[in-house]
């Protein structure tokens, strides 16, 4: 399973069988009610409590995030109707951003190019006049 499918990780650890096939398929399946029916909310995993992770950046870092949630959450433009069409405009116009972004550093390697290009031309144009000699040194005529 790749990592970018893995959304939340939960508290709540299950013991599977060792083999996976359909005869258990059952047993999966009642497992997971019963866990469904024990918690109306499966608890999520949390990093300082259930982890033990003491760091004090870390501790800060997760209490930030808690904040910034709830901030998120509360804000008066989630009470809009229309939240999730602002949302989903919102993020196209982003997406629109970095590919502006995109195109414009492409165009400015595309003119490097053609700016060393147009050097090399003109180099050699003051070779064959003889304004300047075969290592690029401009001299006197």
């Amino acid at each position: 399973m790749a990592l970018d499918c893995v959304e939340e990780i939960s508290a709540v650890r299950l013991k599977l069988p060792q083999k996976l096939d359909s005869n258990t398929k059952g047993v999966i399946e009642q497992m997971i009610k019963s866990v469904k029916q024990r918690f109306s909310k499966i608890p999520l995993l949390h990093p300082v409590n259930d982890m033990r992770i003491t760091e004090p950046a870390f501790v800060h870092a997760v209490e930030k995030v808690a904040e910034l949630e709830q901030r998120s959450q509360e804000h008066p433009l989630r009470k809009n109707r229309d939240f999730e069409l602002i949302k989903k405009q919102y993020l196209a116009k982003e997406e629109k951003k970095r590919e502006l972004k995109g195109l414009e550093e492409e165009l400015r390697k595309a003119q490097s190019v053609l700016q060393l290009d147009e050097l090399s031309h003109r180099k050699r144009l003051l070779r064959r006049l003889e304004y300047s000699d075969k290592s690029d040194i401009i001299t006197e005529k």
